[in-house]
């Protein structure tokens, strides 16, 4: 069985990455198990839009351009998979159209970030509960081909690394849409030390030197590759932390922080999300997650000094790990492999 791989970044260094031990294998999504499979041979595509194309505004046309090379690329392949949406949607209107016959698997992210109007998919792997939700409300036909699988650690990644839960403090380690603002903000008037991870986008303007409470690390961009900072020191950096908090402001409407929620329950560290990360978990029965109002600084102190004050945060992080365990990466590229070589 051939494949066709695209992504929106180079899968095939990724695979190379993970098996030398640089980055954790979850950023592979399931293509490390499909390669290890017998009788399988992959192709990769690179979705990539240069910054050219943007500045002449014809990053339209671009992405047209793209869509048409991985038609021509997937000539002679039985399967085409996007590990994210809307890599593929050319291909799938070429096959609702009657023009393309092969299957076509894609993993959405976000909510509302797909349309089966004039496209089809053979299989669509949510992994947001609300877009999962939102697409069998908006196309009940099709809700058979629905899969939610909920994206886990590579645990053997960690190994034996654990977040430092004997003193109470605080971590946000993202670098995409954060509102470090609103944390700087909660974290005022407080004792409560705290690290940021930050790059030019997500540094918070109100941040001061004066804050002695407050570790700020500035970086270009956590890269897996170890050039800018290596994915290791990032784990070292946020393991000496207690408990991770993921803000993001009340605008945001994608998905966003699962990378690092993956990172804080891998370490077993309990997590403050913002009611606008998009990732879901039941807090009425994982009592080691609590949500906060995004952008309301009173409510994020709040739920900070909760934690503060916990008596048993030892038993929240291990509540944490095992929940890590329970949705570990190896479910979600089980999944993949199998509605890949399904009939």
């Amino acid at each position: 069985m051939r494949i066709l791989v695209v992504n929106n970044y180079s899968m095939k260094q990724f695979l190379s990455l993970s098996d030398a031990g640089v980055c954790p294998a979850h950023h592979c999504w399931g293509v490390d198990e499909l390669r290890n499979s017998p009788g399988i041979k992959l192709r990769f595509a690179l979705f990539k839009i240069p910054s050219i194309c943007k500045k002449l505004h014809i990053r339209r046309f671009y992405y047209y351009y793209l869509q048409l090379l991985f038609a021509f690329k997937a000539i002679g392949c039985d399967c085409i998979y996007a590990a994210a949406s809307p890599l593929i949607d050319f291909m799938g209107y070429l096959k609702y159209i009657g023009f393309l016959d092969k299957k076509l698997i894609m993993v959405v992210h976000h909510p509302r970030n797909f349309s089966l109007k004039r496209q089809r998919y053979n299989r669509i792997i949510f992994i947001c509960k609300e877009a999962y939700n939102q697409a069998i409300n908006d196309y009940p036909d099709f809700k058979n081909s629905f899969i939610y699988q909920e994206w886990g650690p590579d645990l053997n990644f960690y190994g034996n690394k654990r977040a430092n839960i004997k003193n109470v403090s605080f971590v946000s380690n993202g670098i995409t849409n954060r509102d470090n603002y609103s944390l700087v903000e909660a974290i005022k008037g407080t004792s409560f030390h705290t690290g940021i991870l930050c790059n030019q986008q997500s540094v918070p303007p109100n941040y001061d030197e004066k804050y002695k409470n407050i570790e700020l690390v500035f970086n270009k961009g956590t890269m897996m590759n170890g050039q800018i900072m290596s994915y290791k020191d990032m784990i070292s950096f946020v393991s000496k932390y207690s408990i991770c908090v993921i803000p993001t402001g009340a605008e945001q409407v994608s998905l966003c922080g699962l990378t690092s929620f993956c990172d804080a329950i891998a370490l077993g560290m309990p997590v403050i999300l913002s009611d606008t990360t998009r990732i879901y978990v039941d807090v009425n029965i994982e009592k080691f997650v609590s949500y906060y109002r995004a952008s309301d600084i009173n409510d994020l102190r709040r739920v900070m000094s909760k934690f503060a004050q916990a008596e048993n945060l030892e038993e929240l992080s291990k509540a944490s790990r095992k929940y890590a365990e329970s949705h570990d990466y190896k479910k979600f590229a089980q999944t993949i492999k199998t509605v890949i070589l399904e009939e």
